[in-house]
């Protein structure tokens, strides 16, 4: 008797481990894959301004600033495309799709190119220790990133999109 005791007590006991287990591995990859994406904009903030000088922290700030308005149109810009975007889809209308793409591209070559100019302004007033700190910053989120990317690899889409074994891509 005491052994069927000793098993029932072993077997309760794995099936919480194995439940604790399988709820904190839930809670990691939910943590990882359900982040809001402005939470992880306002961390990278924190550290930055964390590594860097106050006078470095005035230069971007003052690159953004002078920028703001801009900014401010072309993602009004950009969610106005996508909106026109979901309407053509909607619609089922190809050659309203085929506008609105071209015009949500060219939305996010604007926005991209504003980022890039601003980023290049305050670059070049940053300390040589600033630059270092954000290339720093730079690196380490490469080398996060690079852990499912790798330079030269071709995008790995399903068959049906493109992809290696797509019959209608030869």
């Amino acid at each position: 008797m005491k052994l069927d005791k000793l098993v029932t007590l072993l077997g309760a006991a794995l099936f919480i481990s194995l439940s604790l287990n399988l709820f904190l591995a839930g809670l990691m990859a939910g943590r990882s894959y359900d982040e809001n994406p402005g939470a992880r904009w306002e961390r990278k903030d924190m550290h930055m301004r964390e590594r860097l000088s106050d006078s470095d922290r005035k230069i971007l700030k003052d690159a953004m600033q002078a920028n703001r308005a801009k900014f401010e149109a072309l993602k009004k810009g950009l969610d106005d495309s996508r909106s026109h975007l979901q309407e053509a889809m909607q619609a089922n209308d190809q050659d309203a799709l085929k506008e609105a793409l071209a015009d949500e591209t060219g939305k996010k070559e604007q926005l991209l190119r504003l980022m890039q100019d601003t980023r290049a302004a305050a670059l070049e007033k940053l300390s040589p220790e600033g630059r270092k700190t954000l290339q720093d910053m730079h690196d380490r989120a490469e080398e996060r990133s690079g852990a499912w990317r790798h330079p030269g690899d071709d995008l790995d889409l399903p068959p049906d999109l493109g992809g290696p074994d797509d019959p209608d891509v030869r």
